[in-house]
């Protein structure tokens, strides 16, 4: 970087000369910290600490940039705190955090990840991002999101409806309990399976465990992803 032709008049800072980055100034400095803390992401969602995400989506930006493949490794298992790989890890990443992360940083999220190259992360921040009302998902858009994404997020989320109108009965009234009914195809029914007879609630819980799983096996498929083993593929290999 010092080798490069610089300007006769650059600044310099005690003595040493100042080089002007491209970068976002936030983005930068969150790099330069996981150099020095090497631990910063070892709570994972645990504390609930959102500037840890947004830490994270810098330093995967600028770690791929820079072809820093220690630091992009750790930015990237933090963020699949969030957006699991694996249906019983999204199941309990549900009961946790993700549910209350705002919609800007789930698009923020696959923005960084379609620039990283880490598309499957993309099914999980797909299907958190279509829970939101059709307003969150298209503000402050373009700046946040491609065209191709919000057309893909956009067919997810019909999809979604379409797997939830097809159930039977007792599921929709289980969906239709939850705020986000039309698209939860994916959240816990224990809410209305607390007030079930036992045959109901019985039916009910072995009924969905499989259908989530279906649903699960089937979002990259409806949001224009390639299907979960390749994806798995391009994660191992990494």
């Amino acid at each position: 970087m010092f080798s490069l032709p610089q300007l006769s008049t650059q600044d310099e800072q005690d003595g040493c000369p100042v080089v002007d980055m491209p970068d976002s100034a936030e983005d930068f400095a969150c790099l330069l910290r996981a150099f020095y803390e090497p631990f910063m992401f070892s709570h994972g969602v645990a504390s609930q600490n959102r500037s840890d995400f947004d830490a994270a989506c810098g330093i995967l930006r600028l770690s791929t940039k820079y072809i820093m493949p220690a630091i992009r490794k750790r930015s990237i298992e933090h963020l699949e705190c969030y957006f699991p790989t694996n249906w019983i890890e999204f199941r309990e990443c549900a009961s946790t955090f993700t549910l209350q992360l705002p919609a800007t940083n789930v698009k923020r999220a696959i923005g960084v990840a379609r620039e990283a190259g880490v598309q499957w992360i993309l099914p999980a921040a797909f299907y958190w991002l279509s829970q939101s009302e059709i307003e969150v998902i298209f503000a402050d858009n373009l700046a946040q999101l491609s065209i191709e994404d919000l057309k893909a997020c956009m067919q997810g989320r019909e999809a979604l409806n379409d797997a939830v109108a097809s159930r039977g009965v007792i599921v929709k009234l289980a969906v239709l309990s939850r705020k986000n009914h039309k698209r939860a195809a994916l959240l816990s029914f224990k809410i209305i399976s607390d007030v079930l007879c036992h045959a109901c609630s019985e039916y009910l819980t072995l009924n969905t465990d499989a259908w989530h799983k279906e649903v699960w096996e089937k979002l990259p498929e409806w949001f224009g992803l390639p299907l979960w083993p390749e994806l798995l593929a391009a994660r191992a290999a990494q």
